[in-house]
């Protein structure tokens, strides 16, 4: 099918969802013929939905920071066979996490945070749970999920607190292993990085992340919610899946710095 090698990490998928493949730097990558690389190509995109039981998937291809393909596969409403095509919208979940981590280090550039100082040296507003958290977690801490605190997702998932107030339940947090010794997932840490950003920029993370990064890149086909999501021509439906069956999934929810932005198309094209 193409003699340049690509290796894409995936996991199953639930809804419908954009797989970004960034090719540079090579020759080979710089001499790809485009047309004769992904010959068979949508043959392979089949299979891989019918292998991965996936309603739908947009894939875009950047070589040196150049979109050179877009395209959907598949259905982005499973239920209405609504096609998913090159500008269809949907989720990215988690992957929301780089931007929260971008803004940081823009913050970081600034001066206004540090990667390797506790963080409360920069915004002492923030409390953990003791001591020994207060005076050594840092942003690098936060962000790569070494606090040694555990996911307590039950307080932010579906809850209408505020990023304040989940902030200020840090400190009700009581970490469950050392820090630095084990990798625990945590969503609100996140949510938390998100407060220092506004914090430390007097701007919300929203405003941060439309100012320094969207509307730089011109990535105007990105938004922040299912709820602005479902107001475009184009959006994925989310689907469960039972065995060999598909069942609608209605809704989501999330937190813009922990895990939800919606992304067109056209973020691909400015994203390498």
């Amino acid at each position: 099918m193409t003699n340049v090698s690509i290796t894409i990490v995936c996991r199953r998928l639930a809804a419908a969802g954009w797989l970004f493949v960034a090719l540079a730097g090579s020759a080979a990558a710089q001499n790809i013929n485009v047309t004769q690389a992904l010959d068979g190509f949508d043959g392979y995109m089949a299979k891989i939905l019918k292998d991965w039981n996936a309603p739908g998937v947009g894939v875009g291809i950047v070589v040196n920071d150049k979109l050179v393909f877009a395209k959907g596969y598949g259905y982005r409403d499973y239920e209405k066979k609504f096609p998913f095509t090159a500008a269809t919208m949907s989720p990215i979940a988690s992957n929301t996490k780089l931007f929260t981590a971008v803004a940081a280090g823009m913050l970081v550039e600034e001066g206004k945070l540090s990667w390797d100082k506790p963080v409360r040296e920069s915004a002492p507003t923030i409390r953990f749970h003791n001591d020994q958290l207060n005076n050594s977690v840092t942003l690098r801490d936060m962000l790569s999920h070494r606090t040694g605190i555990t996911r307590h997702d039950a307080i932010w998932y579906k809850s209408d607190f505020t990023r304040k107030q989940l902030f200020e339940k840090l400190v009700y947090l009581e970490p469950e292993e050392p820090m630095r010794q084990t990798f625990l997932y945590n969503n609100l840490m996140f949510a938390a990085v998100g407060y220092l950003i506004e914090l430390q920029s007097g701007k919300t993370w929203e405003q941060f992340v439309k100012e320094k990064i969207f509307d730089p890149l011109e990535m105007n086909s990105t938004s922040y919610s299912i709820a602005d999501m479902v107001k475009r021509p184009e959006f994925g439906v989310g689907f469960t899946e039972r065995r060999d069956s598909f069942e609608r999934q209605t809704g989501a929810a999330g937190r813009s710095p922990e895990g939800l932005v919606a992304a067109g198309n056209r973020a691909a094209q400015h994203s390498a």
